[in-house]
């Protein structure tokens, strides 16, 4: 007699589903928080996009500050993972400086609705939602990038590259300067009252961080 062997069956990881929903999420929500911004963005309409009950959102994310700090921890992976691969470690700190200042500008201009979408941290409506655990995530995002600086700077101290600075301090100025002068670059309606090329006025604000970073002559000799 014939014996009948069970039917081959493909076992499919219990994550592969709920991972598929939260990328359906996370996909809709950052078209929709990029259009509209944190404080407009309606998570019926998120929930609608991504096909999905508005109950099924709310399983994935508590809160639309945690479903727009996802998107942004998914931004800022990428925007850190490219930031890395420009620092080149053969060359000089303020080259180095220049190098990831460059690319600072390149990155924002080619992807000036993450800069957007990044910018509402600095919104007071958006972290007074966050919880504790939530800033800490919003905090992390930010650390990265910045660290990444003050290795830089540190270096070029050890080097005397660099004149005394507070590494820290000084990447948080860089940092800071940086995004004031992108803005002028991604949001045409302050460009328009800006008697100046953006473009000059990014170049011209990252000649004058390094001016002032780079050590005296005779202490390079």
């Amino acid at each position: 007699m014939a014996t009948l062997k069970p039917e081959a069956r493909t076992v499919v990881p219990l994550t592969s589903g709920r991972s598929a929903t939260r990328a359906r999420i996370l996909k809709a929500a950052r078209e929709i928080f990029f259009r509209d911004g944190f404080a407009d963005t309606n998570l019926d309409e998120v929930a609608s996009r991504a096909e999905l009950g508005k109950g099924t959102l709310y399983r994935h994310f508590e809160s639309k500050a945690e479903l727009y700090v996802a998107v942004l921890a998914a931004g800022g992976a990428c925007f850190a993972d490219e930031m890395q691969g420009e620092v080149d470690d053969t060359i000089s700190a303020l080259d180095r400086l220049r190098s990831i200042g460059r690319f600072y500008r390149r990155y924002w201009t080619e992807h000036p609705e993450y800069f957007i979408i990044f910018s509402a941290v600095n919104n007071q409506e958006f972290i007074g939602q966050l919880p504790p655990r939530l800033l800490a995530e919003v905090r992390e995002i930010w650390e990265q990038p910045l660290r990444l600086l003050e290795r830089v700077i540190a270096d070029g101290l050890r080097k005397g590259e660099l004149r005394d600075c507070d590494p820290w301090v000084m990447a948080n100025v860089i940092w800071r300067s940086g995004n004031s002068a992108v803005a002028a670059l991604v949001t045409p309606r302050r460009a328009r009252v800006i008697d100046c090329s953006a473009e000059a006025l990014y170049e011209a604000t990252l000649d004058v961080l390094l001016w002032g970073l780079a050590a005296p002559p005779r202490a390079r000799s």
